[in-house]
């Protein structure tokens, strides 16, 4: 039935992309809603009976393959729809359906025009679209009333206690969803954090002290990578990367901040989880967040991030080769001038240090 489009017209989804939450009438939005959470069902069965690591039954594999269709046809003619509930849809789908995962990040409003983002020219910073904020109309804020969050979050806001970001931390290792009988970290109260965190910071970047606020809103995502266990710490990372979408305000600013982390990291393991996650993303079939490439393309080409050198990438040079030569091969032109030859011959050697 969700993959009928005039099922689909009928319940709301038709001509969506031009308008906003003030313009659309309640009626409409009703139905989205109700669209929405039909979506979410299916992901949540999904999320429920597919187990990393455990065989998939045949009638699940079925399901998922319809999934997968469906959500196709949904980007294909409505992804306004997709990029409007994000946030609902990525935080119930299973953690390995990587393709599901990019599909509907890659997913932007009709409006939006998405540059190249493999133009060696291209100035990310002056795009008008980087001024806008993204639709969200996924209410993340419900999730911030676990273990009183939003208090915490508002009162560092307005005292800059360092303490509440230690208060903050625990609550994040604490919040807990148990799938398939499994304790897990809850993403949805990740995710929640992060964006109200950024919500607060890209609407103070107007005030005379935007560098001064920039650079807070930077050491809080430092801090608080810092200061999480690992497997919180992955949840907080991937949530972070999941804004990683469309040419908008918040596409800028969580790329902005996930190469400050990636630079300031003090322990390889916090570069190696980044890493690890983009890899992930883009080593699986397209189409990809245009906020996940462009961000990747700097990762590689900066000389500051050292990303070839790392240890975990040059003590694994076949792998890392048959990327560059398969799914990476577009960023090849990114890759550092020393070290593409050796990736275009296919050497396995182990990767010899650039000089910096």
């Amino acid at each position: 039935m969700l993959g009928q489009q005039q099922f689909l017209n009928v319940s709301g989804l038709q001509n969506a992309g031009g308008l906003s939450a003030v313009a659309a009438d309640s009626t409409f939005y009703q139905k989205r809603f109700k669209i929405k959470e039909l979506v979410v069902n299916a992901f949540s069965f999904l999320k429920n009976n597919m187990v990393p690591g455990q065989p998939v039954p045949p009638a699940i594999q079925a399901f998922y393959h319809g999934t997968l269709r469906v959500l196709n046809v949904i980007k294909q003619d409505f992804p306004d729809f997709l990029s409007d509930f994000h946030f609902n849809f990525v935080n119930s789908l299973p953690d390995h359906c990587i393709q599901m995962r990019n599909l509907i990040l890659a997913a932007y409003p009709s409006q939006i025009q998405q540059p190249d983002p493999f133009c060696k020219n291209l100035k990310i910073d002056l795009l008008t679209e980087i001024k806008q904020s993204p639709r969200i109309l996924s209410n993340y804020g419900n999730y911030l009333s676990l273990m009183n969050l939003r208090e915490d979050l508002e009162n560092y806001t307005r005292t800059r206690n360092p303490q509440l970001i230690a208060d903050i931390c625990r609550k994040m290792e604490q919040s807990e969803e148990t799938v398939n009988g499994r304790r897990r970290i809850n993403s949805n109260v990740i995710s929640a954090v992060v964006l109200f965190i950024a919500n607060w910071k890209t609407n103070q970047r107007n005030a005379e002290n935007q560098r001064d606020e920039h650079r807070e809103a930077r050491d809080i995502f430092k801090q608080i990578v810092k200061t999480l266990d690992d497997e919180t710490r992955l949840c907080f990372l991937n949530a972070i990367i999941n804004e990683l979408r469309y040419p908008n305000n918040h596409t800028f600013y969580f790329s902005c901040i996930i190469l400050y982390i990636y630079a300031e990291a003090d322990r390889e393991s916090i570069n190696e989880q980044i890493s690890a996650i983009f890899l992930e993303r883009l080593q699986t079939s397209g189409p990809y967040p245009w906020g996940l490439m462009i961000s990747f393309r700097e990762l590689i080409q900066i000389p500051k991030f050292q990303f070839m050198k790392r240890h975990y990438i040059r003590s694994h040079p076949q792998a890392i080769t048959r990327l560059f030569q398969g799914q990476l091969r577009n960023f090849m032109d990114f890759v550092p001038t020393a070290l593409r030859g050796q990736l275009l011959q296919g050497n396995s050697s182990p990767a010899p240090e650039v000089p910096n």
